[in-house]
């Protein structure tokens, strides 16, 4: 489902004489000014987003990202709530590669020369913050037993059910690392 900015959306489900309900509303996109590929050694880069954080209070964001065809996967600590960021200036936020949480022990969280990242950097709503910076947390900390992990995650659904129906103010760009040998940043300007 494509909504429109600034739309609010009901989901109701109604199941086996139970009936759920949430609602969320599309905020505005914060667009990037800039996304940036900076080396970090000789092979391997780095994301550098930058963009204007508005000075309005509860101003979320995420940034999402996918190396190959399909759907966005959440970066890994690319949820940031707007009270550590300097509200009402510019903001540069390194965009990690999302953590697949089955492959934990491969992870990289650098770029290989010449691989193309598709970058969603989205405004979100609070709750949707809420439920998306515990539920990375949660995936961080399951197997650590100084800090365990069993904790619900916040929902925004009335009724007997969880989860998060949230809408999402989206701008989408695309950048390539540079070759290996060409160790001079790489920017792209969005929209690309």
């Amino acid at each position: 489902m494509h909504g429109r900015t600034g739309g609010t959306y009901t989901l109701t489900v109604d199941y086996r004489g139970r009936t759920c309900m949430a609602v969320t509303t599309v905020p505005e996109p914060i667009p990037l000014r800039e996304l940036r590929a900076e080396p970090v050694c000789d092979s391997l880069f780095t994301l550098q987003a930058l963009f204007d954080d508005p000075p309005a209070k509860n101003a979320y964001f995420a940034e999402c990202r996918t190396t190959d065809p399909g759907a966005y996967s959440p970066a890994l600590m690319g949820v940031v709530d707007d009270s550590v960021l300097d509200n009402g200036g510019s903001v540069t936020l390194t965009v990690n590669r999302p953590l697949q949480y089955l492959k934990i022990k491969d992870y990289k969280q650098y770029f290989r020369p010449g691989e193309t990242v598709d970058v969603r950097f989205s405004h979100i709503s609070s709750p949707t913050f809420d439920f998306w910076s515990r539920l990375e947390n949660e995936m961080l900390n399951a197997m650590n037993p100084v800090f365990p992990a069993y904790e619900n995650l916040p929902s925004n659904i009335e009724g007997d059910a969880r989860g998060i129906w949230s809408g999402y103010g989206s701008s989408y760009y695309r950048i390539t690392m540079p070759q290996e040998n060409d160790s001079k940043e790489t920017t792209v300007f969005p929209p690309a």
